[in-house]
């Protein structure tokens, strides 16, 4: 099983930026991954071609689980 911790930006375009963590801590919690997209916000570290990233939208746990079938 595969996990990623998903921090979901709005951009100043009002669109959506998604920076995937993979291999995360299994603890951690929502303040600590707010804090760190907090940090990025005001450092500026990120922008692309919808924007800078002001504001935080979301964060998220996302699980994977494959089966192959060959």
């Amino acid at each position: 099983m595969e996990k990623e911790l998903q921090l979901v930006f709005t951009t100043d375009q009002n669109k959506k930026k998604i920076i995937t963590v993979a291999n995360p801590r299994e603890d951690v919690t929502l303040d600590e991954a707010q804090a760190a997209m907090q940090v990025l916000i005001e450092q500026a570290v990120f922008e692309n071609a919808s924007g800078e990233l002001p504001e935080i939208a979301e964060t998220r746990m996302h699980t994977c689980n494959m089966t192959e079938l060959l």
